[in-house]
């Protein structure tokens, strides 16, 4: 076997692995946010949500951590998601610990956090919402780690998604 096929072969062994491990963790957010909901009864599948809902959540059941968060948000935001394994963003992420993003029906309405604390920005949520009044994307970022939730499109988040026209 010549050099390029050896290259080949490891290349296909590695995306085998990462999709594998993509796999695994689709079914671990499933089986940890997904279907505890569905059992414990917290969420309707079926309600829209806004960045006033998420104040609410906070303000009310006082998450101390992402994990203790996501149980509050609602189904259909819940299976709606990606999973990126490599981040240019202020969360890191890596092929075991991919970021996740959940998204809305409309995509009016993104959140994403990563799950391992040796990553940066691990125990914050970034929000994104589209307000349409005013034909604009509004930025937040919630950390759990100081309980603080930002202004609408702090420096931080207008750095990489442009500060005239804000847009994810």
């Amino acid at each position: 076997m010549d050099l390029y096929g050896v290259l080949k072969h490891w290349a296909l062994k590695v995306l085998r692995t990462l999709n594998l491990v993509m796999l695994r963790l689709k079914w671990l957010l499933l089986l940890f946010c997904i279907l505890p909901l569905k059992l414990m009864g917290k969420t309707k599948s079926d309600y829209p949500i806004s960045f006033g809902h998420i104040e609410t959540i906070l303000k009310d059941y006082k998450p101390e951590t992402v994990a203790d968060f996501l149980p509050y948000l609602p189904e259909n935001l819940l299976k709606s998601f990606t999973l990126v394994p490599q981040s240019a963003s202020s969360q890191g992420s890596n092929s075991l610990n991919p970021r996740v993003i959940h998204f809305n029906e409309d995509g009016k309405l993104i959140l994403t956090y990563n799950g391992h604390p040796s990553l940066k920005g691990f125990n914050t949520i970034e929000v994104i919402e589209f307000d349409n009044y005013s034909n604009r994307f509004e930025f937040r970022q919630i950390d759990f780690s100081t309980k603080t939730v930002s202004e609408p499109n702090p420096r931080k988040c207008m750095t990489c998604h442009v500060k005239d026209y804000p847009r994810p």
